[in-house]
């Protein structure tokens, strides 16, 4: 019964962030998916009181993935014409969500590690592109996507200021985060940054939290 709670809480905060996006904001622009990329991230803080991470794949991130490709021009029957889908790369947002549900059935025992690795996708790539377009000058291109020094640094402090939050918060609840120092912290910030920078537009959604957790986990579980 408490998961089905957690699930309706999750699914109206879920479609406010999308009504908001749409709606409110201008559907077709940046900022408007930003928006959305940055607020999803904080289903993360749910994600502690479901009764097990499969759960929530199952029953959350599962769904949202499938609603999401429904949305695409990749899919065979399209369900809604969304301008925030449309504003960055088609698959950008399912990817988001399938990553996601991917890290919860990889690290089913490893909660923590995968609210970091979200973080670091929603709150670093997410104000890496937001602190780029607002400031960003000193711009570079290494795979075909033109990416802003400022934004790399922005991705880079917002990696390191969510990290400390998640880990304050999950700690805070008793929920299970890995015990990392300053060194691995800053590391995996730094490697995250660099894989951001390199990666195809719309794949770093995958590649991001994807390295982030693989290096939790050898940095923290493995080691």
């Amino acid at each position: 019964m408490y998961d089905i709670f957690l699930w309706i809480i999750t699914f109206v905060y879920v479609g406010i962030v999308f009504f908001i996006s749409e709606k409110v904001f201008n559907s077709e622009s940046v900022f408007s998916r930003k928006f959305l990329h940055i607020m999803m991230g904080n289903l993360i803080f749910i994600m502690p009181f479901y009764s097990s991470n499969l759960v929530m794949a199952i029953f959350v991130t599962l769904p949202i993935a499938i609603v999401l490709f429904l949305m695409t021009d990749y899919s065979p029957i399209q369900i809604m014409n969304s301008g925030t889908t449309r504003s960055g790369h088609n698959l950008g947002l399912f990817y988001y969500a399938f990553i996601w549900t991917i890290l919860l059935i990889i690290f089913p025992n490893n909660l923590g590690i995968v609210a970091l690795s979200i973080g670091a996708m929603s709150y670093g790539d997410g104000f890496a592109s937001v602190i780029g377009g607002m400031y960003g000058k000193h711009i570079y291109n290494l795979t075909g996507d033109d990416k802003t020094l400022e934004g790399s640094v922005g991705m880079f402090c917002a990696i390191i200021v969510s990290s400390l939050v998640i880990v304050g918060f999950y700690l805070l609840v008793g929920a299970s985060v890995p015990s990392f120092n300053v060194f691995s912290l800053v590391l995996i910030a730094l490697i995250a940054t660099f894989v951001e920078s390199v990666s195809p537009k719309g794949l770093d959604n995958i590649m991001v939290p994807l390295s982030t957790g693989i290096l939790y986990w050898i940095l923290t579980v493995l080691l």
